[in-house]
């Protein structure tokens, strides 16, 4: 597993590097992103979604990257990798609880911009709905998963912008894996000719 798991940060930093050799040159814009991330581990669907006190895990660093290639106006593909420590909930009700685990997480998803070019926005202003798959890790469990999420870009200048984003992720493996919402709020640059 511990291969799989270097494989995965080896590719996400390969297309990265990639994606920044091509970009002096690119005719489609390259996004390159820093946030920071939050874990909703509580498997309690939208009930406290706001009790950040006791459901929302996160730490004091931004530790999400993500680079995100814009296809067309509307379409964009995006790869993430994220990392978090926190008290998996499975555990916090263990007596005591257990120490904090580390978390680890790679995406893959599509976006779509549907008020893109809609006149009841401005330029500047992006929302969105994402889906993809992912791959995340808690300590020894490790599980794929389905994303659906929605979000919104703002872009202060051609540059640079900010984006906020929430997704929801739900386990392929039943077994030993739970489902979990993932929010992100960070900035990002913009590179094109």
């Amino acid at each position: 597993m511990k291969y799989f798991k270097l494989f995965l940060l080896l590719m996400l930093f390969s297309t990265a590097h990639k994606g920044m050799a091509q970009l002096s040159g690119a005719e489609k814009p390259w996004i390159v992103g820093l946030s920071y991330n939050v874990v909703d581990d509580s498997s309690l669907r939208f009930k406290e979604f706001f009790n950040i006190s006791e459901h929302w895990n996160t730490i004091f660093l931004p530790t999400t990257l993500n680079v995100e290639y814009m296809f067309s106006e509307k379409f964009s593909a995006e790869s993430a990798l994220s990392y978090n420590r926190f008290i998996p909930q499975y555990e916090k009700f263990y007596t005591p609880p257990s120490s904090k685990k580390s978390y680890i997480g790679f995406d893959l998803n599509a976006k779509f911009y549907f008020l893109k070019n809609d006149i009841l926005r401005e330029k500047e202003f992006m929302p969105y709905v994402m889906s993809g798959f992912g791959y995340s890790t808690v300590d020894s469990l490790n599980w794929f998963h389905f994303n659906f999420g929605l979000g919104v870009s703002y872009w202060f200048n051609p540059l640079w912008g900010a984006k906020i984003q929430s997704t929801g992720k739900w386990t392929l493996d039943l077994s030993d894996s739970t489902n979990y919402k993932h929010h992100m709020i960070g900035i990002m640059y913009l590179f094109a000719e």
